[in-house]
């Protein structure tokens, strides 16, 4: 598993069905870390309370080594993107950087207005959190489907066997 995640920087592939397997499993695994911290914690005190208790408790020293592994996870996660954007035929890490800058740049024009909006009603009394589905949040949902659903060597060489 190390090698799928952290292994053939410039020349590997992954096919479709291991992709959604390995981007699924980066997913589960900081959730599963996660609830197993808190519920660690909840076992020794009783009651988490609120943040900054937790913060307090964790210390710095954890702090960082969960930066660290967020760090690592997203390290992984742009890797096997990159092995599936080379797999379907595309260059790797260009298509890694195209999708990031799109993301970017979708961010900054249509997401910016919403995020100053939520910031102008928190401020209100009585402002409840928006959970609404931005431009960007399709964005990266349409990029994997694609990521899944397009075969493999669809942008490539075909070779072809003449009779």
């Amino acid at each position: 598993m190390k090698e799928v995640f952290f292994g053939g920087w410039r020349e590997g592939r992954l096919k479709r069905l291991p992709y959604l397997g390995y981007s699924l499993l980066l997913i589960v695994i900081p959730v599963a870390v996660v609830f197993g911290v808190f519920f660690l914690l909840n076992g020794f005190t009783g009651t988490l309370g609120n943040g900054s208790e937790l913060l307090a408790g964790i210390g710095l020293i954890a702090m960082i080594l969960v930066v660290l592994s967020a760090l690592i996870l997203l390290v992984a996660n742009l890797n096997i993107t990159a092995k599936r954007f080379r797999d379907m035929g595309l260059p790797g890490w260009w298509s890694v950087a195209v999708m990031f800058l799109l993301a970017m740049v979708l961010q900054a024009l249509f997401d910016g207005e919403s995020m100053l909006a939520n910031a102008e009603m928190a401020g209100s009394v009585g402002a409840q959190h928006s959970s609404e589905i931005t431009v960007t949040d399709i964005f990266n949902l349409i990029m994997f489907l694609i990521l899944v659903l397009v075969p493999s060597g669809t942008f490539g060489k075909k070779d072809r066997v003449e009779s």
